[in-house]
């Protein structure tokens, strides 16, 4: 049985080598995506369970990032969209979860508390309001 596999979308490296340790000793299959370029071409090629995205990356501005959940959502509607940023508005955060993100976390978080949600996402099974 392959392993679930989990998309994550950060323009800083050091945080997308930490989730992909972190996240593939936990029994993850890791993939990785420094740009949105990048995100929309591993998405149109593999099967996610998780996708992991950072609001704001070189080419995306919060505003796409929303946007970004919103794309993923509709396309790709099996998918559980976790928000990592580091955006502290109350807002950008309502907004997020508006636009379907399973769970908003502020950088800096503990990748524990990523994968303690991933693990309970995955337990309830595909996301129950995919079309």
């Amino acid at each position: 049985m392959p392993l679930p596999r989990i998309l994550v979308m950060d323009d800083e490296s050091i945080i997308r080598g930490l989730l992909q340790r972190v996240l593939g000793s936990s029994g993850f299959d890791v993939d990785l995506a420094e740009n949105a370029d990048q995100a929309r071409e591993l998405l149109r090629r593999n099967a996610y369970v998780v996708a992991i995205l950072d609001l704001q990356m070189d080419t995306l501005d919060g505003t796409e990032g929303l946007d970004m959940i919103k794309v993923i959502r509709s396309k790709y509607p099996l998918i559980h969209v976790l928000v990592h940023t580091s955006n502290p508005n109350p807002e950008v955060r309502k907004v997020a979860l508006q636009n379907g993100a399973a769970a908003y976390f502020q950088k800096p978080c503990s990748v524990q508390q990523i994968g303690d949600r991933i693990k309970e996402l995955l337990h309830q099974g595909p996301d129950p309001t995919a079309r």
